[in-house]
């Protein structure tokens, strides 16, 4: 199984729940909705190269999830919470993401916390995307602040 990204990078959150914590960023590429503040369009489309800035390396797209999983397990985990999916839309390589998510909890030392992980149908048909806290507690979920605009898929 193989999946678009534009970058995986280490970073601080900056939003939700979680901010102020360091987390492991996989960027994917593409995505279908066009919202107003969005503030990464360089992630809908496809690049043909993606980056890991911290190991100074550039891959060819689409790149295989063992290699993904290389990646992820290359960061420390002790001084990273969780690991963030960010876009683009992930949510349009929904099979990649059901494979990923739970190699990742099983097998690094970073917890997503996605072993329920479930897309029952890989339409979405909103923007709106459900979150569990990778340390445990309640499910939350985020709204975009602005009608976002679907276009044909990517």
């Amino acid at each position: 199984m193989k999946a678009n990204l534009v970058e995986i990078f280490s970073s601080i959150q900056g939003e939700g729940m979680l901010v102020g914590f360091r987390q492991i960023f996989i960027r994917f590429a593409g995505c279908n909705l066009r919202c107003s503040y969005c503030d990464t369009p360089a992630a809908m489309t496809v690049p043909e190269t993606w980056l890991v800035p911290e190991f100074d390396l550039e891959l060819p797209n689409p790149v295989e999830l063992d290699q993904v999983r290389e990646v992820v397990d290359r960061f420390d985990p002790r001084i990273h919470h969780s690991v963030s999916l960010t876009g683009g839309e992930p949510l349009l390589q929904v099979e990649a993401l059901e494979e990923l998510l739970p190699s990742l909890n099983q097998e690094s030392g970073v917890r997503t916390d996605n072993s329920e992980f479930r897309i029952q149908n890989s339409e979405v048909r909103n923007p709106h995307s459900a979150f569990r806290n990778p340390k445990g507690g309640i499910p939350f979920i985020w709204k975009p602040m602005a009608p976002c605009q679907r276009t044909s898929s990517e």
